[in-house]
């Protein structure tokens, strides 16, 4: 398989092209290139988050770990209605994105597994798209961002399989097809990654019809989750300045 300098390479490669084939189809403006290149880039070494290496990971985490918190404050106004509000919110994202969220994935995902196959990068383009607009005006963007994340990704699985042919000895090698795959011999891990994907997919589809995944929650079951989570929120700041 590619090694990690390849994947970066391919990743920026990538990035660089949906940035600027966004912006000249009027998707994105200058200021919202650089993240489309971002998700690009990371897209492009997100695969490896399986990896037994622990260099593509640690990388990978800091970035999630500045990025997530970072883009869900943004997402989320009623996370950030102070200053102190939205500093004590980050905190909080980063601090579980680079703790249990990191030591889960090491512990429970296998390299060359389903994050090695074609539904993971679908479902990691959908994740782009659905994570980066809270408005109907923002689906170019949102389009842009997706794209770039699924096309990155796509990317390091395309570098990997052509690293799995011998071009001197004119064979190829056991990891030859274990990363444009559909499936992984696990049938229940099978299931979940295409049940994902149906959830995240039609998400995205009405997303692009200009329907926000809350206004389908709210639909379905009225707005009282989404209140009970504000709530939660509120209760937590109180407890949080009367303790600072």
């Amino acid at each position: 398989m590619a090694n990690y300098q390849t994947h970066l390479n391919g990743g920026v490669l990538i990035g660089a092209a949906a940035a600027l084939v966004s912006g000249g189809l009027g998707m994105v403006n200058a200021v919202e290139m650089p993240f489309v290149a971002l998700v690009g880039t990371w897209g492009g070494l997100a695969p490896d988050l399986d990896s037994d290496n622990s260099r593509p990971v640690t990388i990978m985490f800091t970035y999630a770990t500045i990025v997530v918190p970072t883009v869900a404050l943004w997402r989320f106004p009623f996370l950030h209605d102070s200053l102190m509000e939205g500093a004590i919110a980050w905190l909080i994202i980063a601090s579980i994105v680079r703790g249990p969220l990191c030591l889960a994935l090491k512990r429970l995902t296998e390299h060359r597994g389903i994050f090695h196959s074609i539904p993971a990068a679908l479902i990691f383009g959908c994740l782009g798209f659905l994570w980066s607009g809270r408005r109907v005006d923002d689906i170019p963007l949102q389009t842009a961002i997706g794209v770039s994340a699924a096309a990155g990704y796509f990317t390091h699985l395309v570098l990997d399989e052509i690293w799995a042919v011998d071009f001197e000895g004119r064979r190829l090698k056991k990891s030859f097809g274990t990363a444009l795959s559909l499936w992984v011999p696990s049938k229940l891990v099978t299931v979940l990654a295409y049940g994902l994907l149906a959830v995240l997919g039609g998400l995205t589809w009405e997303g692009l019809g200009g329907t926000r995944p809350e206004g389908l929650w709210e639909d379905g079951l009225g707005d009282a989750p989404i209140t009970l989570a504000q709530d939660a929120w509120q209760r937590f700041r109180s407890l949080m300045e009367s303790v600072l």
